[in-house]
């Protein structure tokens, strides 16, 4: 069982705002195997532009950075050395909002890769795409 902690916070002005988001993620062991791995903290940082489009729908480009820190990880009682690190990434995407959903395309640049040992492969530019049913 591991343990999520999330803070989101707002900060908007008529159409252009902040978005902030932090999450941290505290990992137990797996007895089993005798492994854990290292706690994971994660941050979002986004400005915003929001544009209506019509009564039930909006556009929201966004850009920003996202940051990842993960501890390093303990099997038998001894620590990985090829684990952890952080990596930085810039950001840049869209999201459609329309009626109950959102429909959404982002692309993040890896601008800074600092992981442990030498067995990790370095992390590359990422992109994500989705849909969501908003209830």
């Amino acid at each position: 069982m591991d343990f999520v902690f999330s803070i989101d916070y707002l900060l908007k002005y008529k159409k252009i705002g902040l978005l902030f988001n932090t999450n941290y993620k505290a990992n137990t062991m797996n007895k089993s195997v005798d492994y854990i791995f290292g706690n994971t903290y994660n941050n979002t940082l986004n400005l915003f532009y929001m544009k209506k489009l019509g009564e039930k729908s909006s556009l929201l480009p966004y850009i920003g950075s996202y940051a990842e820190f993960a501890g390093i990880d303990i099997e038998n009682k001894k620590y990985e050395v090829n684990s952890g690190g952080k990596v930085v990434f810039g950001t840049i995407g869209l999201q459609f909002f329309c009626y109950q959903f959102k429909i959404e395309a982002m692309y993040q640049h890896a601008i800074s890769n600092k992981l442990n040992g030498s067995l990790q492969l370095e992390t590359r530019n990422r992109m994500q795409t989705g849909i969501t049913y908003l209830f």
